[in-house]
């Protein structure tokens, strides 16, 4: 591998571009190279706000994103222009790794208030009923979470047919969906039991 990072290194790339080819290969000993070297490349941008740290966390790449966090110091906080921030790209790609890293460095309410979809909206949209599951754990009301388009982490879950998700999220706010013929049916749980 030293010797592919000595390629990429000689050529026209810069720091944040070689960053961003280390981080889509999965390159984590280049990387942490790299980093030690200079890590000057951490904050840069690319057209649409993303860091190679956001890069990461849309990709899944957990231990490019420890690297980055540990030895790059990169900013955990960073929005691109979609409003998203990195726990937001690590729900779009379930990686639960990736999360754990990230709410080590900051709370999931922060997370949550940074971006323009709450991680909950964008794990429950893309089916990943593991990722909703440990945001259900971390959020006192997941029926109060909504984008900034009032769309409900439920809403998107049912749009996008995860039925696994819909009943987990139904279960975790108290709704009935079991109904006469089979049919899905909305009722208010009244002996509703939560943990805390």
């Amino acid at each position: 591998m030293e010797n592919d990072t000595d390629d990429l290194n000689n050529t026209e790339f810069t720091e944040f571009e070689l960053l961003q080819s280390l981080i889509q290969q999965g390159d984590a000993p280049s990387l942490k190279q790299q980093l030690l070297k200079s890590a000057s490349g951490v904050e840069c941008k690319d057209d649409t706000g993303n860091t190679p740290l956001l890069q990461a966390a849309y990709l899944g790449k957990s231990n490019c994103m420890q690297l980055l966090l540990e030895i790059g110091q990169a900013n955990c906080k960073v929005i691109n222009v979609h409003g998203q921030n990195a726990l937001t790209l690590a729900s779009y790609a379930g990686c639960i790794e990736c999360i754990e890293i990230l709410l080590a460095k900051w709370t999931y309410k922060d997370y949550t208030e940074s971006s323009f979809l709450p991680p909950l909206c964008v794990a429950a949209m893309r089916g990943h009923l593991n990722v909703v599951n440990l945001f259900c754990q971390l959020t006192p009301s997941p029926n109060v979470i909504q984008s900034v388009h009032g769309i409900t982490p439920l809403q998107l879950a049912e749009k996008n047919g995860y039925s696994d998700v819909v009943q987990r999220l139904s279960e975790e706010i108290g709704l009935d969906l079991t109904g006469q013929n089979g049919k899905q049916q909305r009722r208010r749980s009244s002996n509703r039991s939560r943990p805390y």
